[in-house]
């Protein structure tokens, strides 16, 4: 490796500081910072020191030492004893020297920088030239300006990364947490990494020379700066002082202010504290004065009205004097003549008839039953108390005649203020106010006209249904005139009667009483006894719409009179006499509707003992009383959910009416009687229970005795003519429809009835029941005992009509069915067991027809109960229907064809019950067909069947009492277990 020349500069080593044991400079300058809080003393001379120890660690003035690399001893050339100069350093001694961080700036090969740094470069012993100035190494600032100064006018130059030494200080430098050891540690920072990349670059030949010179113009910018830094230290030492001093000061002048304060408070507080009390005691003496005042006032007050008693107590005295001893009423005091004082007159005589009445009840008191004397005209003497009472009615007498005067003329001339003056005078008088009311009303022109008393035209009555409209409307304009008339007497009687809202009351008392019940009663004639359904109909109608009228009247005519219920309790003694037998026009209606609706059915009666039976199927006890029991009973219908329907809507339509006609709290009892009768003995067919009950029952014994009578005509080949499958299928289709068909479908209709019952419940009359709970309680009972009924009902009829089927089916088999068939001749052609007999496949054909038309009118459950019971009935008609008969082997396989039929037709209710029954049946053929000696294993092996049932069956066998089994019949072998 080649050494650089001799004439390079000499640079520090950085390891001489610690080699001789004094700190390096970044370090002192760090403590010279730290000190600044010293004394001026102390940071200068710690100042100082950092100053020497950055010119030591700069130019590397320390002891020559063995290089690690190369090991060779280094000389001292060109500089004083001890230097170790940069030419003389191998590369591994530099690395050495300059630590971990240092050796990256250094290269392995030198370059033409070292020989610049050499001839540039100027050190203590053996530099040529002396340091380029700062203005000839370093470029000029941004914008051409000149170099940056400091606070004593030092320039501050570029680093020689080109940074400036500013650039590290500016006005957030000064904020938060300043301190000036911090500012000169990172300045040391910014001139370290200068020197660093000055060191770097001495190792180029090239730019030696040049850096060499700026080298020592930075060392002499770092002693500027470290003057500057110093005189800013004294000066910010300076300034801590001052502003110590002063904060020192401050410190004692608050504190003496906050003492007197403190003391200016305590006197506030002990001052308050003596205010409060004297306000206190302030507040308990006006406290006590005004309690005195008010006793004082009370007393004042009790003393005036004494006094003013005493004056008029006097006064009216003097006035009851003066009535004792006038010989007449013109001798009174102009007080009692004058007309203009009528008001105050009326007063005084109230108050003089007062206190005479209790003078005579005083003086009867304490004289006794004494006769008062009597002139010998037959009047009380004067000065006496009964002369003066008696003079006083008179007056009275003719007070009340000449204001009933007045308040005529100011009536007829129409004076307001007049009348009031005159209901004011009169007022003073018990009931005086009410002759004058009533006098007013009997003025009013729809009280004495006699053409708006008239009774009406015969054409204004509800006769027909035009005549219902023309009531109407009549009704309507004497309404819209009474509301007309009454606004505005009601508007005068405001500005007249003291008392306005009796005067109105008793005004409207009157109009309902006289024109109101009057034209109420024209347009709602009573209809007569017996009379058609049309009519009751129309009166119910005509009732509802009427009351609803009048409600409207009345809402009206509260505005006028106010708050209460006065003129509704008017509108109810209106209609008192119209509702009297309500609900039981209603019920009347409402029967002859069903009535009307029920003539067609009565016109074919049931059968007497048909419709006994049918009573005795019913199971309906308690529902009906026996009246409309025998009703029913002598009364057949088909079940029509039309009818039904027309029931319901007539009950909704009475429902309504009765929602609007029915008092405050008897709406749910009227409903209830029109659904549900509470007892027995209160049944009538007006109720909608009562008529559904009826048409149920009755069109359910209807359809069973028409079961029955289809049922018991024959059905077999006499009837049918030329036998076919299809025909017969056709004919017992026929049948089964007109038998179990009837029943099935009025079972469908009554379910639908209920149902449809069920709803018009929910939406009609449950919500006007549900405010009882009583009664919405029998409401709901009465419909579950009809369902339950109905039920039972449903059953019996189902039973019964089964019953007539399987009982016509059991005669077609025993006409159709031959006993050749089971046992035919041996001479005679051998019978076809390719098809069934002639009877199985009749009564195959009713069976089938019968479970096509169960799957028509029946659903779900009900379908399987019902195709169950076909089944079980089937079966038991099988089984005895084969034990009427012997059977040879031939007729046993003939057997077993039909019984494959029947199983066929069965297999369609997809019963596995019924399946397995007739599974068991087609077993039992099975003891008809094998031999003798055969059945002994296969009666205990096969069917497990007893002996004795066993013997039921091989009875029917044709060989039965010839077979012989081990030289024993076949009774004998079976008469055992």
């Amino acid at each position: 490796m080649r050494r650089i020349n001799s004439g390079g500069v000499a640079l520090p080593g950085v390891q001489a500081a610690e080699r001789d044991g004094r700190p390096p400079a970044r370090q002192v300058v760090r403590r010279a910072s730290g000190n600044l809080g010293a004394s001026p003393g102390a940071r200068a001379a710690a100042a100082g020191e950092a100053r020497a120890a950055a010119r030591r660690e700069l130019l590397g003035t320390r002891p020559a030492e063995e290089g690690s690399a190369g090991g060779a001893q280094s000389a001292t050339r060109g500089g004083p004893s001890g230097q170790v100069l940069l030419r003389d350093m191998s590369p591994g001694m530099l690395r050495a020297r300059l630590g971990p961080r240092g050796r990256g700036m250094l290269r392995e090969t030198p370059g033409p920088a070292e020989a610049n740094l050499a001839r540039g470069g100027a050190g203590p012993a053996g530099g040529a030239g002396a340091p380029t100035p700062p203005s000839a190494t370093r470029p000029p600032l941004s914008g051409g300006a000149p170099s940056a100064r400091g606070a004593a006018g030092v320039a501050v130059p570029r680093s020689a990364s080109g940074v400036h030494v500013l650039s590290v200080i500016n006005l957030d430098t000064f904020l938060h947490n300043f301190s000036v050891p911090g500012l000169i540690n990172r300045i040391a920072n910014l001139e370290q990494q200068d020197l660093r990349s000055q060191i770097a670059a001495a190792s180029r030949p090239q730019v030696s020379a040049r850096q060499g010179g700026a080298d020592a113009a930075s060392l002499a910018t770092m002693d500027k700066l470290l003057s500057t830094f110093e005189r800013a230290a004294k000066e910010l030492d300076i300034l801590a002082s001052s502003v110590d001093h002063k904060v020192v000061a401050l410190k004692k002048r608050v504190q003496s202010q906050e003492e007197a304060f403190q003391v200016q408070v305590e006197d506030m507080e002990a001052a308050l504290e003596s205010t409060r009390a004297s306000f206190q005691s302030l507040d308990a003496q006006m406290r006590n004065l005004s309690q005195a005042a008010a006793k004082i006032g009370d007393r004042l007050q009790s003393a005036e009205g004494f006094r003013k008693r005493a004056l008029e107590g006097g006064r009216v005295i003097q006035h009851l004097l003066e009535f004792a001893s006038a010989p007449s009423l013109q001798a009174l005091p102009e007080l009692f003549q004058d007309d203009a004082r009528l008001a105050e007159a009326a007063a005084a005589t109230r108050q003089i008839l007062g206190l005479a009445q209790e003078l005579s009840a005083a003086k009867e008191r304490v004289g006794g039953a004494e006769e008062p004397k009597r002139t010998p005209r037959g009047g009380h003497p004067l000065g006496t108390v009964e002369r003066a009472v008696s003079q006083i009615e008179a007056y009275r007498a003719l007070l009340e005649h000449r204001v009933v005067a007045r308040f005529d003329a100011a009536a007829a001339a129409g004076d307001l203020g007049g009348m009031a003056e005159c209901a004011r005078i009169m007022a003073e008088f018990r009931r005086g106010e009410a002759q004058l009311v009533q006098r007013y009303i009997s003025t009013r022109a729809m009280f004495i006209d006699v053409r708006e008393l008239a009774p009406g035209s015969p054409a204004g009555t509800a006769a027909d249904a035009a005549g219902a409209q023309v009531a109407l409307r009549n009704l309507g304009a004497l309404f819209k005139g009474l509301l007309a008339a009454c606004r505005e007497d009601a508007l005068v009687m405001e500005q007249v009667f003291p008392s306005a809202r009796a005067a109105i009351l008793l005004y409207v008392q009157r109009v309902f009483e006289q024109r109101v019940q009057a034209g109420v009663d024209r347009a709602l004639a009573q209809p007569a006894p017996g009379a058609p359904k049309e009519a009751l109909q129309l009166h119910l109608r005509l009732l509802a719409e009427a009351h609803k009228r009048v409600r409207g009247l009345v809402d009206q005519l509260q505005t006028l009179v106010g708050e209460g219920r006065e003129v509704a309790e008017m509108a109810e003694g209106v209609f008192a006499e119209h509702l009297a037998d309500y609900p039981g026009l209603e019920l009347l209606w409402l029967q002859a509707m069903f009535e009307q609706r029920a003539q067609p059915a009565q016109a074919a009666p049931l059968l007497p003992s048909s419709g006994a039976a049918l009573q005795a199927a019913a199971g309906l006890v308690g529902l009906l009383p026996a009246a409309i029991q025998n009703r029913f009973a002598q009364a057949g219908a088909t079940l029509s959910p039309e009818a039904v329907a027309g029931f319901c809507a007539c009950n909704a339509e009475a429902a309504e009416r009765c929602e609007e006609l029915s008092p405050a709290g008897a709406l749910p009892g009227n409903v209830r009687s029109l659904f549900h009768s509470s007892t027995p003995q209160r049944a009538s067919l007006g109720c909608l229970l009562e008529q559904v009950a009826t048409h149920i029952l009755a069109g359910l014994g209807a359809a069973v005795e028409a079961c029955q009578r289809a049922c018991s005509a024959p059905f077999g080949t006499a009837s049918l003519g030329p036998p076919s499958r299809i025909a017969i299928a056709k004919a017992a289709y026929a049948a089964a429809s007109e038998g179990v068909g009837r029943v099935l479908e009025a079972v469908g209709a009554a379910s639908g009835i209920v149902r449809q019952l069920q709803q018009h419940y929910a939406r009609c009359i449950a919500p006007r029941v549900e405010e009882s709970a009583a009664e919405a309680s029998a409401s709901a009972t009465g419909l579950a005992a009809l369902v339950r009924a109905v039920e039972e009902r449903v059953l019996a009829v189902l039973q019964a009509s089964l019953a007539a089927f399987f009982g016509q089916a059991e005669r077609t088999l025993a006409a159709e069915q031959r006993k050749a068939d089971f046992r035919p001749p041996e001479d005679g052609p051998p019978p076809p067991l390719d098809r069934p007999t002639g009877a199985c496949t009749l009564v195959a054909a009713l069976l089938s027809a019968l479970l096509r038309i169960s799957a028509t009118h029946l659903q779900g459950s009900n379908l399987a109960a019902f195709d169950a019971e076909v089944g079980r009935r089937a079966h038991a008609m099988l089984l005895a229907h084969m034990q009427r008969y012997v059977y040879s082997a031939t007729g046993a396989l003939r057997w077993k064809r039909d019984i494959t039929e029947y199983a066929d037709v069965l297999r369609t209710a997809h019963s596995p019950p019924i399946a397995a029954l007739m599974e068991e049946l087609a077993s039992y053929v099975t003891t008809l067909l094998v031999a003798p000696e055969s059945l002994l294993g296969l009666v205990d092996a096969s069917l497990r069947l007893p002996h004795a049932q066993a013997l039921t069956f091989l009875r029917l066998r044709e060989d039965f009492k010839t077979a012989r089994v081990g030289g024993q019949t076949l009774a004998q072998v079976f008469a055992r277990d």
